[in-house]
């Protein structure tokens, strides 16, 4: 996926409201999303209403998704982004920047978690997701992957402490890294987080997904990003991941089991 779901969200209201001069450019960008989704078979689907969707608003068409569809929180969000006139600057408090400071720069594990577990009154606050949604999206625009990669990580993390609780979030972080593993170790608490999220968390993990399987040849672990792909679409977890062995096997079981746990315990 070429395209980050927040990223699609405040890029398509600007050009409704504050750039109009970058709509025609930003429609192209969108067009071309349309049509990589749909070459990529009946699986994407949602993706695909997503963007014709997000094509119809930028023609002037007041079209919305279904109640129920994956990406219709997207779509409100884009529609009241354009009758608010414009992106709403996040405001926040140094306490806040501070707390988050703290836990990304943290040097260990252990560190991070007693940051989390002293600052959660901050870290689990709303506006918290989206500086962090905000810095992410400019890191990509400067190019900065690996800024991306830590920022979208530590995002996981704090949800999956909101979710599952911190200490078995941390728990599994530590299990994870501890076995040796032919691919991230944060691959399945981030799959787990996006699984259980809404639709900018799913979205922006099938970017990452996208991303990670183009970069490898290890084609059983494609075969576990398909699955988890699956998983996001809507798949029935039970009926998912037949074909997987091994490792990969025990990380799609891992995933599941966090799900159904509601991102609990992973190991």
């Amino acid at each position: 996926m070429p395209l980050a779901i927040q990223q699609i969200i405040s890029n398509t209201v600007a050009v409704m409201t504050t750039v109009q001069d970058r709509r025609a450019e930003w429609r192209e960008k969108i067009a071309k999303a349309l049509q990589d989704a749909r070459q990529r078979g009946a699986d994407w689907q949602i993706v695909v209403d997503f963007f014709s969707t997000v094509l119809a608003i930028l023609d002037g068409q007041a079209l919305d998704l279904p109640a129920d569809h994956p990406y219709a929180e997207a779509v409100t969000a884009i529609q009241a982004g354009i009758a608010a006139g414009g992106p709403q600057i996040v405001e926040v408090s140094e306490e806040v920047v501070q707390a988050i400071k703290d836990f990304v720069n943290a040097e260990s594990w252990e560190t991070k978690r007693q940051v989390v577990e002293a600052q959660q009154s901050l870290l689990f606050r709303s506006e918290v997701e989206a500086i962090f949604g905000e810095n992410i999206e400019q890191a990509k625009g400067a190019g900065e992957e690996q800024a991306v990669n830590i920022l979208e990580l530590h995002l996981a993390i704090l949800r999956n402490c909101k979710t599952g609780g911190i200490a078995d979030t941390f728990e599994q972080l530590a299990a994870a890294q501890q076995a040796d593993l032919p691919f991230d170790a944060d691959l399945v608490p981030r799959s787990i987080t996006a699984i259980l999220g809404g639709a900018q968390e799913k979205m922006a993990h099938v970017q990452y997904l996208t991303t990670l399987a183009a970069r490898t040849t290890d084609e059983e672990l494609k075969a576990l990003i398909n699955t988890i792909q699956l998983a996001l679409f809507g798949g029935d977890l039970a009926q998912l991941g037949q074909d997987l062995n091994g490792v990969y096997r025990q990380a799609w079981e891992a995933i599941v089991a966090g799900v159904e746990k509601g991102g609990g315990t992973l190991c």
